[in-house]
């Protein structure tokens, strides 16, 4: 006892190796030398001894208990000798069994034994659920010679489920219920060294199988594997002890992917696809293959088209997305040709669409000179290898008239290009596919302007990045010079795009799907240099997925910014559109009401201050506004159309359309009893009514279009604080809330934080690093 009251307050380990060591020595000797003076040399009493131990506590004389088996020592019992017998069991009747002799108390008169005993229940107090290790360790101190000793914990056992997942690490506990292990998780298991692997090396075990651990230079064993599909998992780190877990396993099940619709042909030719995906932790990339189909028995020079493009979908969602593909450059522009979409999951398992097969568009120039160049570019697609001369003609032509392009130097150095290239060069399909190009090119640029030159090369360096992220060697040098090539074609394509709206809005029957100031609002400038501020600092961090999910969800945004995609939006935006544009005209109306109820009103205070009167009744001067009265009417009656279709899109009617509509009825009662001049309150209540719903539309529509594309933009808070609370991260507009001081840490800060942590935690799991390096790395993962 009074060793094991040492082990458990770990007092020879405070004193040394070789005082531990001198202790177990001692400890052992002890306990031989009292084995065999207990044990080896113990004797039974013998029953003479138990017979008059029992006489003499009885007090009775003549031993009548242990002269029993007396016999007469001639053999022959008288008269006297039998006397004497009944006398003597008489005397049995008085004897009575002797308790217990305490002689503990001589031995220990100072009772330095209830000491003992109270220093081995402070002991298991002290030591708590490490009482058996330290009794372990003193017993067995294998490890004398190696240092002072580390605490750690004697058995590490993680799962770290994938990160495309989501899911946290998973530290079991002994007394754990199901577990729920998705495909691909990684388990990682540390047994600290003991003595009793001597006699059994720890292992793990799944169902049937049996995994050996790897000994480390520290004398640990180690194990670190992808969990297989099974049901019951077991972990034995010692000779007495064993750690079951039931798991279940849950598959990464593979993609789905599904065409809903026949393509639909935008404006400009391009093509945009609705597709629907599915995956149990999202899509992540999708890819599309254009082939020639094989009606088409003659093709001009041309080769299949490949594209891939990030997707990130959310996990187990039926995703629905549009894509916009520009393949009105290819020369199977107009023939028949097939489309298959192949959807990618996280471990590259696929799932392919069903062949599609239309009709490539071929897109229509109102160009002069872009139609001529488009000409000579189909000869050449056709016959790549015949006489340039006719081609090279029709383009020196046009340098001779550079009216007809506005004097466009880049124009006409594209001309004098292309038709130097047709004069000086041999017919070779090489030569004709950089002329094809180059006119291709030019008129665009003759047709557009720079916006679809713009939206191509802002595309083309979206793909270089995705392609860099997905490239783990790629340099954070590389990645800041593709995004500062992104942040200038940005600015280039938003600048076109701009203008493109402004030439639109001259067009009224060309007007775009969404309204100016709605489009304005999602594509501010200021809030998207914000987003590639971020993006860069993700990837520069660490955090690629992250990134590369933004740079998806850009892509998703430029293309509905589109101003020739005519996008088919969800009935609830539709309404919101339509709204938007009816309050607008609905306010135009009651604001030239308005303007000819306060004439009528002006008329009536003048005349009521003449002091004229009705003849007729004698009251207040008469104005007729029965024709005001049925305009507000009629306005009252489109207002409650709306409102109704609200209810039906929305589940809801906006509370200011109610004010609004509740305002025109007071004004129409006034305008009946020919009263103007009170009806005015009526009118500007309700101009002031439908302008706020107007607002509260755009804004609902802004939330829907963030919706999505997947994240906020345009002066919306994008992130809450651990409250809940809208939160923008920086000074204005949305800097901390209710001058709040509180500072929340951005992804790239937290993401960097997880990294420093991963990194200790996989520098401590090395057991050949020094003991002082693994101390120093467990106190820094120590959790306060």
């Amino acid at each position: 006892m009074f060793f094991v009251v040492l082990w458990l307050f770990e007092i020879p380990a405070l004193l040394g190796n070789f005082v531990s060591i001198a202790i177990l020595i001692i400890a052992a000797l002890g306990a031989v030398y009292f084995i065999r003076k207990d044990v080896m040399l113990f004797r039974w009493p013998s029953r003479h001894e138990i017979e008059t131990r029992i006489e003499r506590y009885s007090g009775t004389k003549h031993r009548p208990l242990s002269t029993q088996d007396d016999k007469p020592i001639n053999g022959e019992e008288n008269a006297l000798w039998q006397r004497e017998q009944r006398r003597k069991q008489r005397l049995l009747t008085l004897l009575r069994p002797a308790p217990p002799r305490a002689f503990l108390a001589s031995k220990d008169p100072r009772a330095l034994r209830l000491g003992l005993f109270m220093a081995l229940f402070c002991g298991l107090l002290v030591a708590g659920n490490g009482w058996k290790p330290r009794i372990l360790s003193g017993l067995f101190p294998a490890q004398f010679f190696q240092g002072p000793v580390i605490k750690q914990d004697p058995v590490t056992f993680w799962i770290n489920p994938p990160e495309y997942t989501g899911i946290t690490r998973i530290v079991p506990a002994a007394d754990s219920a199901m577990l729920e292990i998705p495909q691909g998780s990684i388990l990682k298991v540390i047994v600290q060294q003991n003595t009793t692997h001597i006699l059994r090396k720890p292992s793990l075990r799944i169902d049937e199988q049996n995994y050996a651990m790897n000994r480390a230079e520290d004398g640990a064993h180690t194990l670190e594997m992808e969990i297989p599909k099974g049901a019951h998992l077991r972990l034995q780190p010692g000779l007495f002890k064993n750690i079951g877990w039931d798991y279940t396993f849950i598959p990464d099940t593979p993609p789905m992917i599904e065409v809903q619709d026949q393509p639909e042909t935008l404006p400009d030719a391009q093509m945009q696809f609705a597709l629907n995906m599915l995956d149990d932790y999202g899509v992540k990339t999708l890819d599309i293959r254009m082939t020639l189909d094989p009606v088409a028995k003659n093709a001009p020079v041309g080769w299949p088209v490949e594209e891939q493009r990030s997707v990130l979908s959310p996990p187990a969602t039926n995703f629905q997305i549009a894509p916009v593909y520009n393949l009105t450059a290819h020369p199977w522009a107009g023939l028949p040709v097939v489309f298959t979409f192949t959807a990618h999951d996280h471990l590259d398992q696929i799932a392919q669409s069903k062949p599609l097969r239309v009709v490539l568009p071929e897109r229509r120039f109102t160009h002069p000179v872009a139609r001529k160049l488009i000409e000579v570019r189909k000869y050449l697609a056709w016959n790549p290898e015949n006489d340039y001369s006719e081609g090279a003609l029709a383009i020196e032509g046009l340098l001779y008239i550079p009216q007809s392009y506005s004097h466009d130097i880049r124009v006409f150095l594209a001309l004098r290009s292309a038709a130097s290239r047709l004069y000086y060069n041999e017919p070779s399909i090489k030569t004709a596919q950089s002329v094809i190009a180059l006119l291709w090119d030019t008129a665009l640029r003759l047709e557009d302007g720079n916006l679809s030159l713009a939206a191509r090369d802002l595309k083309n360096i979206q793909q270089a990045l995705e392609k860099a992220l997905q490239n783990p060697e790629t340099s954070d040098g590389e990645i800041s010079a593709l995004m500062n090539e992104l942040r200038q074609a940005m600015a280039e394509y938003m600048q076109a795009l701009a203008r493109e709206w402004q030439k639109q809005a001259q067009d009224q029957a060309n007007m775009p799907q969404l309204p100016p100031e709605v489009l304005s609002q999602m594509m501010n400038m200021n809030d998207l240099a914000s987003l590639l501020d971020k993006m860069e600092s993700d990837m520069l961090s660490g955090d690629r997925n992250a990134a590369q999910d933004m740079l998806s969800k850009l892509q998703r945004l430029m293309d509905m910014a589109n101003p020739s995609m005519s996008m088919a939006m969800p009935k609830d935006m539709q309404m919101m559109q339509d709204g938007i544009n009816e309050l607008q005209e609905l306010v135009e109306r009651q604001e030239e009401l308005r303007a000819q109820t306060a004439e009528q009103s002006t008329l009536f205070e003048m005349m009521q201050g003449l002091g004229v009167k009705d003849k007729t009744t004698g009251m207040a001067p008469f104005i007729n506004t029965e024709d005001n009265k049925t305009e507000q009417e009629a306005l009252r009656y489109v207002l409650g159309q709306l409102m109704l279709e609200a209810d039906s899109a929305l589940d809801e009617i906006p509370e200011n359309l109610g004010l609004a509509e509740q305002a025109m009825r007071g004004s129409s009662e006034q305008l009946g009893g020919n009263r103007p001049d009170l009806s005015l309150p009526f009118q500007d209540e309700a101009i002031a009514h439908l302008k706020d719903s107007q607002q509260q539309l755009a804004q609902q529509l802004v939330q829907r279009m963030q919706q999505m594309t997947g994240f906020s933009l345009g002066g919306m808070p994008s992130r809450m604080d651990p409250l809940g609370r809208p939160y923008g991260g920086q000074d204005g507009d949305e800097g901390p809330p209710f001058g709040s001081k509180v500072k929340v840490p951005s992804e790239a800060q937290k993401k960097w934080v997880q990294d420093i942590v991963n990194e200790l935690r996989r520098r401590a799991a090395q057991r050949g690093r020094p003991r002082e390096e693994l101390e120093y790395y467990r106190r820094l993962l120590k959790r306060f």
